[in-house]
């Protein structure tokens, strides 16, 4: 059965050295979801699904896991989480919704929120 190798590998639209881990792995049922989707429905396989052009392609999908932790990989365990302590002027507001970014010229300078 052929390989569709781990998500993820166009080097010109990812990055490689930020603090978000992406892993993947294939396994024998995602293989043949893949085959059955190209012999039944005639879709073509990639072996990169976010590359911002791939579109009505079948392949696996990236998880968002540290391969070098095993933990979840993501915007707020990367960015927020380490610097909540020491950043004074960073709020979090749960159960809010952004209507719009407030600007000085090209500087932002606040956000107008709905509070549920």
């Amino acid at each position: 059965m052929e390989s569709y190798g781990v998500p993820g590998g166009n080097e010109e639209v990812h990055g490689y050295d930020g603090p978000i881990g992406i892993s993947g792995r294939e396994t024998e049922i995602g293989r043949q979801f893949i085959e059955l989707m190209k012999r039944d429905y005639g879709m073509e396989a990639s072996s990169d699904l976010q590359d911002f052009k791939t579109v009505n392609k079948v392949g696996f999908w990236p998880k968002f896991i540290d391969s070098k932790t095993g933990r979840r990989s993501d915007t707020a365990h990367a960015y927020v989480h380490p610097i909540l302590d020491s950043q004074r002027n960073l709020h979090i507001l749960t159960e809010s919704k952004v209507v719009r970014v407030l600007f000085e010229g090209k500087k932002a300078t606040g956000v107008e929120y709905l509070s549920k």
